[in-house]
């Protein structure tokens, strides 16, 4: 896979990852490992939104089933902190109403956890190559 450029070339993508299970925390972190990625991980809402009021994420993968609070209500606490951060979420579960309430809150991308990794990886690249085309134009 071919990683998008960042318009700056300075520029490495922070992304705070979301997941109660270690497995997958650490596969997300070696696959954008390889990316102009820096992987924050966290194992539970609280942990995330501690992180997410101390430093700046370019991005959220956030898996929706968490054992403290879900990771629906995790996004709307995440979005009064940053309104612009886009959220990729992710879940095992595969139910229509899962897509229909990630379109109400304004998530810009659902993913279920039986998608390939680089499926994932390019949705990544793509909000954020959106997002930087927002903040400084073409």
């Amino acid at each position: 896979m071919t990683a998008l450029a960042p318009l700056s070339p300075f520029h490495v993508y922070t992304i705070l990852h979301v997941d109660d299970e270690i497995e997958y925390r650490r596969l997300i972190e070696r696959k954008f490992r390889k990316l102009p990625y820096i992987i924050v991980s966290a194992e539970n809402s609280h942990e995330a939104l501690q992180l997410a009021q101390l430093f700046f994420f370019d991005l959220v993968i956030l898996d929706i089933s968490l054992p403290d609070i879900n990771g629906f209500s995790l996004l709307k606490q995440l979005r009064k902190i940053d309104p612009q951060l886009p959220v990729v979420l992710y879940s095992g579960l595969i139910e229509d109403f899962v897509h229909e309430r990630c379109q109400i809150l304004g998530c810009e991308l659902y993913i279920e956890k039986t998608t390939q990794l680089e499926d994932l990886a390019t949705g990544v690249n793509t909000l954020l190559q959106k997002k930087e085309l927002a903040q400084y134009g073409t």
